[in-house]
């Protein structure tokens, strides 16, 4: 019988979760064995149990990392309800977790524009097993800083909408180095004195994994499109008067903080080799659904 672990029931502020949705395996790290099991119908539960005595903050660890992969699918983090220790096959309360849990970084708590469907690509049993966790283990190391700041910029932080968008913009010149890694026929573009490095990582991704999020946008003018993305980060890179003519406004910025964590996380989906085929219907109704928000796309294009 495995041992110790952890049990983390999880439950929507409003509302409640779909399902019946479930998703057992097991991953071995540091030579420890970890039996991780998923149960979700209105809640979620999540269990992760070792077969010897480990850190508390050890098993934290495995959750908060599964938990960011859930997210990738549905674009939000679900609140931790209630939590316990799991010994000798018998669940527990534990302080001691309990204080762990409220002590969890600000980036877990998702902002309104990533909540409810109008963002969720798929659910967690239709992707996630031992060889995608452990992929998503390394790839999380390889993207250090990077993912942190992303989720934080759709964390409910108080940040202003046009900062978020900046950092998720920005993200953008280092995962192109992540993507070269590992799409062997994507190289990190070249660029010239006077020219922006990061809106020719914009254009190139966006070519190659954003066509069914920003056709529209490609179809207007690309560079165009791409260099208002790279203005609107320079506002946290250099002085007004060193800036363009035009940047993101705060309504776009909500727009497009949206689209780009749509195509950030549609990225780490495809690196992480999850079929496009079980979403893609999906993005695209989302994508659309966006679009139609208040004319704010019709109005933008129209400034190309």
């Amino acid at each position: 019988m495995l041992e110790y672990g952890i049990e983390i029931q999880q439950r929507l502020a409003n509302g409640i979760l779909g399902g019946p949705f479930q998703c057992d395996f097991s991953i071995t790290l540091n030579s420890v064995l970890y039996e991780i099991s998923i149960e979700q119908m209105g809640i979620r539960k999540t269990s992760i149990s070792t077969n010897e005595s480990v850190e508390l903050d050890d098993l934290i660890v495995v959750f908060n990392k599964l938990d960011m992969l859930i997210m990738l699918g549905e674009r939000q983090f679900i609140p931790i309800e209630k939590a316990w220790i799991i010994k000798n096959g018998k669940s527990v309360e534990s302080k001691e977790l309990d204080s762990k849990i409220t002590m969890r970084l600000n980036l877990f708590n998702s902002c309104d524009f990533t909540i409810g469907n109008h963002s969720k690509f798929l659910s967690f049993d239709q992707y996630i097993d031992d060889n995608v966790f452990l992929k998503w283990i390394k790839m999380l190391e390889e993207l250090d800083i990077v993912h942190p700041m992303v989720l934080y910029s759709m964390a409910d932080t108080g940040m202003p909408i046009d900062c978020k968008t900046a950092f998720i913009i920005e993200s953008f010149e280092s995962l192109a180095e992540l993507i070269e890694k590992y799409n062997k026929s994507f190289t990190k573009p070249s660029y010239k004195r006077g020219e922006s490095l990061l809106q020719k990582c914009l254009c190139a991704i966006i070519k190659l994994y954003g066509e069914d999020i920003f056709q529209k946008e490609t179809n207007t003018n690309i560079e165009k499109f791409t260099h208002i993305l790279k203005d609107s980060r320079n506002r946290i890179s250099h002085i007004k008067t060193k800036q363009g003519r035009y940047y993101l406004n705060g309504s776009e910025s909500i727009l497009y903080a949206v689209k780009l964590s749509f195509l950030y996380r549609h990225i780490l989906l495809t690196l992480l080799e999850v079929d496009y085929n079980f979403y893609k219907s999906q993005i695209t109704k989302l994508v659309n659904d966006w679009e139609n928000w208040n004319g704010i796309l019709e109005k933008f294009l129209k400034k190309f």
